[in-house]
Parts: structure tokens; sequence; C-alpha cells
């Protein structure tokens, strides 16, 4: 059964070394307690990120490099219908 904590002080989730996401799937044994916020790059196996308005162009183009980069081998990005 899946665990659900409240959202952290900042925006998303953090992997370290990276920056803040808006989803991240992790595996289990990554998990330390419900103060966690910040994950292993190697025990990260999915990220998704929401395009928003402001953040368009880091959201589309600069993330995906990122996290293409670091090895994390599945990335979904969600963006508005037009």
């Amino acid at each position: 059964m899946a665990q659900h904590w409240p959202r952290p002080p900042v925006e998303g989730y953090v992997v370290e070394d990276l920056m803040a996401l808006d989803v991240g799937v992790v595996r289990a044994s990554a998990c330390t307690g419900p103060d966690q916020w910040s994950y292993p790059v190697a025990d990260t196996v999915l990220v998704v990120e929401v395009v928003a308005p402001d953040s368009e162009a880091r959201d589309i183009d600069t993330k995906p490099h990122k996290y293409a980069a670091a090895g994390i081998p599945s990335f979904w990005r969600v963006e508005r219908s037009t």
C-alpha cells in the first residue's frame, strides 16, 4: 500500500544534485521516512513534470536533458492541450 505524506516545504520533490520535480517514483529502499524530501538519483526510476506557463522553457527544454544526463530511465511530461 502506498504511503502519502504531506507536501514538502519546497515546490515538488528534490532528486539529489538535480532540481525540484513535480512527481517522482523512487525505489522503496530509498525511502527513509515521512520527513524525507530528497532522494538519490540512482534510486529514481521515473520523473513527471507538469508544464506550467511560468516554467515552460525549463520544463520542456532544461529538465528533460538534466534527468537524462543523470541516468533517470523514464521521463513523462504533462502538457496542457490546446
